[in-house]
């Protein structure tokens, strides 16, 4: 062993290798073998052996020696005699550790040790590390430095000394502070450090204190981007202020750091983030001035690191690079009815949101993880899905809006858009039910939207204003199970679905003028708009609300029936219309669907009527009767009606085919029916059952089809009666082929199918005459282009002379 003392009486010593339990004092250079040689003899052969039974090192309360382990012998005193632990000090002082945990001091036993807990039963003897730094069992503050006695101070009232002082085994003086009361504390004039427990170092032994490890080290570069700012300047940490030993109104101490913030630029402006520890707990805040003179405030959270809730809304903070670029997220979130907006992207590619005020932020982390805070919901996390463009996150009120502020990912359904919040908090619908929205929002232009999912398709409803009035006009929702229904009130109500976009009057086009729409005042339920043509035909489309029940009727005002008013079923009806006045959906058709060109009814033409067929869907024929007043009508199906004399009720009904263009009436007595066609050629008569009386004029048989493609008739036989008294009446036989022969026969032999022929007049205008014995050429011919041939003698009563002219030879004439 060499000892040595100084001034402070803290020993200081180099550890050699230990040969004996006596001191000794005096060792000549060249004598240590027989010195270890004497001690063998006395005390037995000692066997070095590991740390077995003691501590690493031990250390004494209320002196500054420590003594540290030199190895295991075998010992032998006071009554004892087994292997110990040795420790030495230079002081020739020693401590043995036997195996079972006793502590002898110079021999003589003094306490004992607990291997599984690393205590000793006296609180004087300690259990420390082999380098003095830690405690193997208990907890405290280890402070390397300088010698002198230093103090651990968390304010100017509150100080802890040390319960150890002492030199470890590397010269270095060392202080022990065990369990120190304290959660922050400086020792000596060293920054401010945090213990919450356990063993902490601070090293000071180099003559310079570490730094405090309360906080992370503190930003060195802040960034603040203000509207307008194409990137976000930087503000560079340019001082720490500390402020400790400071007590809060509880009387708790705590601690703070200000860390100032210089803009690079030049402009002077500053930016301040304020650190607080406070028993135990951590918060912060930042504030400054933006490089366009704007004030800003918000959180700062000293351990994360992290800026929020900055207000006003419009500016960004962040500790990375910043710059209104194109985010990963959408341009704007809809949060609990309040609209956050892109502020910007830092360099690690996060995404800033905001309200207005501030008050209301989101961060979606790089496209993903998404994080926001607001007054009414507080925290949130959840995640984004840049490929949809949808959150998942619990609060249904979170969702986000495309360019247009319109939701995202939302269920179908009908949207309603207002320019302010109040109104369309409800709706009312025609069984008098009421709902709810489902989902509020605010839009980037100022308006605001409201959003019902799962209602009825196909009902009336009335939407109320913002004092709770059903006054707007009536509308009708679409089957919004699949696609969206948005009505757009912003600017006033639109035109309602309710209404057709145009009626037909007699077939002329009347559009609806929406200027002219009208609902009944405050708690009313009524309302109308008018239809007007080019040519100043108009009427009106009124409804009328009463519990539910939704009833519409029409009002014409102009015209020959100006005044007159009747019911609309709200789909295509339209009922009680006078005598010539038709109301329809559509346009009339220009041709018949399925009936012929016209009709002819006994005689009398009744023609197409394309507005009442545009009205009613059918093909209307009118006409008039011996003056009474005709209209047949042929649905699609072919099913036609006979009304006569104006009546609303059919007087016969039968059926109508397209193919064969013949009516049928059953056994109704009709008269006569026939189709006619484009040329007013007749397609098809019909008659009542039995004879067949033809009041008309014309007969007609027979079809073949022209060049047009049309169905014509062959033959028709036309009487035109006498125009005056005394004058011949016409009876005409037709053919509507100009190549045509005609031809009389009979039969052979009654009820024979075989036919002799008669008679016949060929297309050159020749008359045949035939023999009854069937000879297969004519007997007669007479040919008014070649002459006249007879097969048979020519025999004249005698009556004088027949003058024959002038005899020619030649042939005999042709037949």
């Amino acid at each position: 062993m060499k000892l040595s003392g100084n001034s402070s009486g803290v020993l200081r010593w180099d550890k050699r290798p230990k040969i004996s339990v006596a001191t000794i004092s005096t060792i000549a250079n060249g004598a240590i073998f027989w010195v270890i040689c004497l001690f063998a003899l006395l005390a037995g052969v000692f066997q070095a052996r590991a740390q077995s039974f003691g501590p690493p090192a031990i250390a004494v309360a209320d002196t500054n020696w420590i003594y540290t382990f030199d190895g295991t012998f075998d010992f032998s005193f006071n009554g004892f005699s087994g292997p110990c632990d040795d420790y030495s000090m230079p002081t020739g002082d020693r401590f043995e550790v036997a195996q079972d945990g006793s502590l002898f001091w110079n021999g003589s036993y003094v306490a004992n040790f607990s291997a599984a807990t690393q205590m000793f039963d006296n609180p004087k003897y300690v259990a420390v590390s082999a380098d003095g730094l830690n405690f193997t069992a208990t907890s405290g503050v280890a402070v390397l430095s300088a010698p002198g006695t230093y103090y651990l101070t968390e304010t100017s009232m509150i100080s802890v000394a040390p319960t150890l002082i002492f030199t470890n085994s590397n010269g270095v003086y060392c202080q022990f502070f065990l369990n120190p009361p304290l959660s922050f504390f400086s020792v000596g004039g060293s920054p401010y450090y945090s213990y919450t427990g356990g063993n902490l170092l601070i090293d000071g032994s180099s003559g310079t204190w570490p730094a405090s490890n309360i906080f992370p080290n503190p930003p060195q570069t802040v960034y603040v981007l203000d509207t307008g700012d194409p990137t976000s300047p930087a503000y560079v940490l340019g001082g720490i202020q500390i402020s400790a030993g400071l007590v809060d109104s509880s009387g708790q101490p705590y601690y703070e750091e200000q860390d100032d913030y210089t803009d690079i630029s030049g402009a002077g402006q500053q930016v301040t983030i304020q650190r607080y520890f406070n028993n135990g707990g951590f918060s912060g805040s930042i504030s400054g001035v933006s490089d366009q003179g704007n004030y800003f405030s918000g959180s700062f959270d000293p351990i994360a690191q992290q800026v929020s809730a900055i207000s006003p809304g419009n500016i960004e903070v962040s500790l990375s690079s910043l710059g209104q670029g194109t985010p990963q997220g959408p341009l704007y979130i809809s949060w609990d009815d309040t609209l956050l907006l892109y502020q910007a992207t830092d360099g690690s590619g996060n995404d800033y949101y905001s309200d207005s005020s501030g008050q209301s932020t989101v961060v979606i982390n790089n496209g993903s993880a998404t994080s926001g805070n607001s007054p009414a919901q507080g925290q949130i996390s959840g995640y984004y899905n840049t490929s949809t463009s949808t959150f998942t996150i619990s609060d249904p009120d979170f969702f986000a809006l495309d360019s247009a502020g319109s939701p995202i990912g939302l269920p179908t359904g009908l949207t309603f858009l207002f320019g302010s919040s109040g109104p369309g908090q409800q709706i009312l619908d025609s069984d008098n039910n009421t709902y709810s929205p489902n989902y509020t929002y605010r839009r980037p232009d100022g308006s605001s939207g409201v959003k019902y999912v799962g209602l009825p398709a196909n009902k009336y409803f009335l939407v109320p204003d913002g004092s709770g009035n059903f006054d707007s006009q009536i509308y009708v929702t679409s089957d919004t199970s699949s696609q969206d229904m948005v009505i757009n009130a912003i600017s006033g109500w639109p035109i309602s679905n309710a209404y057709p976009s145009q009626l037909y009057v007699n077939n002329v086009l009347c559009t609806l003028n929406w200027n002219t729409n009208y609902v009944g005042g405050p708690g009313t339920m009524y309302g109308g708009a008018s239809y007007i043509s080019s040519d100043s035909v108009s009427l009106s489309l009124n409804w009328n609300w009463n519990g539910g029940y939704v009833s519409w009727y029409w009002s014409m005002s102009s015209g020959q029936w100006n005044g007159d008013a009747g019911s609309w079923d709200g789909v295509s009806t339209f009922s009680n219309l006078p005598f010539g006045l038709v109301i329809s959906l559509n346009p009339a058709n220009n041709t018949p669907v399925v009936g012929p060109s016209s009709i002819a009814w006994n005689g009398t033409p009744l023609t197409f009527n394309a507005a009442f067929s545009g009205a009613s869907s059918l093909d209307v024929y009118q006409g008039s009767y011996n003056g009474t007043p005709v209209q047949i009508t042929i649905d699609s199906g072919g099913n036609v009606s006979v009304y006569l004399g104006g009546s609303s009720s059919p007087t016969f009904t039968g059926t109508y085919n397209p193919v064969s263009q013949l009516f049928n009436f059953g056994s109704a007595n009709v008269g006569t029916v026939a189709a006619v066609g484009n040329s007013n050629n007749l397609l098809g008569t019909t008659s009542s059952t039995g004879n067949l009386d033809i009041p008309g004029n014309i007969l007609s048989l027979g079809s073949w089809q022209n060049s047009s493609g049309e169905s014509v008739s062959g033959f028709s036989l036309a009487f035109t009666p006498p125009p005056s008294s005394g004058q011949a009446a016409v009876l005409q036989f037709g053919s509507s082929l100009a190549l045509t022969d005609w031809l009389w026969s009979h039969s052979d032999t009654d009820g024979s199918a075989s036919q002799i022929k008669a008679m016949e007049l060929d297309p050159n205008n020749k008359l045949l005459l035939y023999s009854p014995s069937s000879a297969p050429s004519a007997t007669i011919a007479l040919d008014p282009a070649n002459g006249a041939s007879f097969q048979v003698p020519v025999r004249f009563m005698p009556a004088g002379d027949v003058p024959m002219g002038n005899f020619q030879s030649g042939p005999q004439p042709n037949q």
